[in-house]
């Protein structure tokens, strides 16, 4: 996730959208490079007539803003006016825009990034078409009005349009979806890096991956099989794990899926896990939640083993709490503690942050072990780094994502209210009609 600690339509009534499950296992190129000398054919003649663009630039857009943080209910739907296009920008109608983690975060308040930056409307991903293109002093691009794009922005993606350079928009295969393309960039970037860049990810390596049903951790075992790894992942309930055991039945290498109920019980798990492959331990955790599941995954690395960390999923805020407390320290969201039912939704963050685990860097050289915690956010600054990783992800061929649930656009708090539950599986992407 583009994350730091403190990182089309749709019509389906609510109940409708908790239950849908899209898999999608179509094989094509991961991503086609926006500079690319391919065969740039995703026009304005591959859509429907409703979706075709035109070269004019919308006067006012709908955005979800936070007002205040701390809450999901505290986002607020605007209209206001679309800044103007700049030299070197693309104006995008929007068709799709997925969630993550670092979303919901930045609504309660928690992520500094978020905190630090001007634009008060959160969001990293989306998917559309260009309705404007305005070339900058490179020279021409190969990006037109009429192409279907996907594109990460640092935040600014809640919205019926967006403004975005032209580097970080990117054609996505034509037999994807709007979805489908919104459900990739974030994802796949997160756990590209850290395997790979991070983890040290090489051929037959051993893998623990936690939230393995998640979006980052289906695309962790995308790459995982790709190199045909050993891989132990844990998910929070046995419906996921059945899920995944039908996904990857007869995948190559060795993959084994196991629901969380203690750390205890991860740990007898993963021990066992282990002696069947003969290991050690582990080369790698790839881990998302942190708190009490982190020892038991440090506890089992092998010697040269490393402990990715790119979350603390264990300590989300219950659905419904105020973490206004948590981010500003005021009087008033003290006082609102006193409620129970608000001091019991921040029980577990709470708990999680005063127990996390602490690590005695004195004994890291004799145990021989890593741990590297990372956040993609600096990435948009990082051109060079951006183009790298895009490149390596096409040449890794991967499926197209999962979709696990979709929202229409009007209901985003209850999009991202689903990814807090932690009951989603696969990416939780919102559809914006025009």
């Amino acid at each position: 996730m583009l994350c730091r600690l403190r990182q089309g339509a749709c019509t389906l009534s609510p109940s409708q959208h908790r239950a849908q499950l899209a898999i999608a296992s179509v094989p094509t190129k991961a991503l086609q490079r926006a500079g690319s000398s391919r065969d740039n054919r995703s026009t304005a003649t591959t859509m429907n007539q409703d979706q075709a663009a035109t070269n004019t630039q919308p006067t006012l857009h709908k955005a979800w803003e936070v007002t205040e943080p701390g809450a999901v209910s505290r986002l607020r739907l605007t209209e206001r006016p679309l800044s103007a296009l700049q030299p070197g920008q693309a104006t995008v109608q929007v068709h799709a825009i997925g969630l993550n983690m670092a979303d919901l975060f930045s609504v309660l308040g928690l992520y500094a990034a978020f905190q630090a930056n001007r634009n008060k409307t959160p969001g990293l991903e989306f998917a559309g078409v260009i309705t404007n293109v305005r070339e900058g002093s490179g020279g021409s691009s190969k990006l037109k009005v009429g192409d279907r794009v996907v594109g990460i922005t640092k935040f600014g993606a809640f919205s019926t349009h967006v403004n975005l350079e032209l580097p970080y928009l990117r054609h996505f295969p034509q037999e994807w979806d709007f979805p489908q393309a919104a459900a990739f960039p974030v994802q796949a970037l997160t756990a590209l890096y850290g395997l790979q860049n991070l983890g040290g990810l090489r051929p037959n390596s051993c893998l623990l991956i936690h939230s393995a049903a998640g979006g980052v951790g289906l695309a962790a075992l995308k790459i995982a099989r790709h190199f045909n790894c050993r891989v132990l992942g844990t998910v929070g309930s046995p419906s996921k794990v059945q899920l995944l055991q039908e996904r990857y039945s007869g995948s190559q290498g060795e993959m084994h899926f196991v629901a969380r109920t203690s750390p205890g019980n991860l740990k007898e798990e993963a021990s066992t896990f282990l002696r069947q492959q003969g290991l050690q331990g582990f080369d790698i955790v790839f881990d998302s939640l942190q708190g009490s599941y982190f020892q038991p995954g440090y506890d089992l690395l092998a010697p040269c083993g490393r402990a990715v960390l790119f979350g603390a999923g264990s300590m989300t805020p219950a659905v419904g709490a105020d973490a206004a407390f948590l981010s500003n320290h005021s009087l008033s969201s003290l006082v609102s503690l006193l409620s129970p039912a608000k001091f019991a939704g921040l029980l577990g963050t709470i708990t999680g942050y005063l127990t996390r685990p602490k690590l005695d860097l004195l004994k890291l050289p004799g145990e021989n072990k890593g741990v590297l915690g990372f956040n993609l956010i600096w990435l948009y600054e990082n051109i060079d780094m951006f183009e790298a990783l895009y490149q390596s992800l096409e040449e890794l061929q991967l499926d197209a994502p999962m979709v696990g649930s979709t929202y229409p656009f009007a209901e985003l708090p209850a999009a991202l209210e689903h990814l807090q539950s932690g009951q989603s599986v696969g990416k939780v992407i919102v559809q914006v009609k025009h």
